[in-house]
């Protein structure tokens, strides 16, 4: 197979910006296991390590010479396996993965919230997300008045 310098240079783009944006993730404290959804190609779905997800969507897209490049990147947080965490991702040749939003939601609960991200470095942190579903404290059933169990 025959290779010009123009395709081995965006290859290694495309490996900087996955190690980039999953050494991004990892200090913001997102280290479980991912998975990738593409939602303009039929929800093909990636699971597993995050650097092995982005490589084989990137893999995905240049196969089908798709020009859009967006995906839903889905995980939990790290203490709380109840909390699911969702990003809308889209790659650029020249930036690499950009995160467009982000969405929480408490499966417990039904609750959940949703951020515009306009800069990778506004992600929250895995640990906070925690305290965006406050846990119900013992007293409050008695100051709603339910008094039985």
């Amino acid at each position: 197979m025959v290779y010009n310098r123009g395709d081995m240079e965006s290859e290694e783009q495309k490996r900087i910006a996955v190690s980039d944006f999953t050494t991004l993730l990892y200090q913001k404290g997102y280290r479980g296991r991912f998975s990738v959804e593409l939602p303009l190609t039929n929800n093909t779905f990636f699971a597993g390590r995050l650097s092995d997800c982005l490589s084989d969507a990137l893999k995905h897209y240049n196969a089908t010479a798709g020009t859009e490049s967006v995906l839903k990147l889905k995980t939990t947080a790290p203490y709380a396996d109840h909390l699911e965490c969702t990003f809308s991702v889209r790659f650029d040749e020249v930036k690499g993965f950009l995160v467009n939003g982000a969405a929480f939601r408490d499966t417990r609960t039904g609750q959940s919230h949703a951020y515009r991200i306009s800069s990778n470095h506004q992600l929250p942190g895995a640990n906070t997300i925690e305290g965006l579903f406050p846990k119900p404290k013992p007293w409050d059933k008695h100051l709603k008045g339910k008094f039985r169990p």
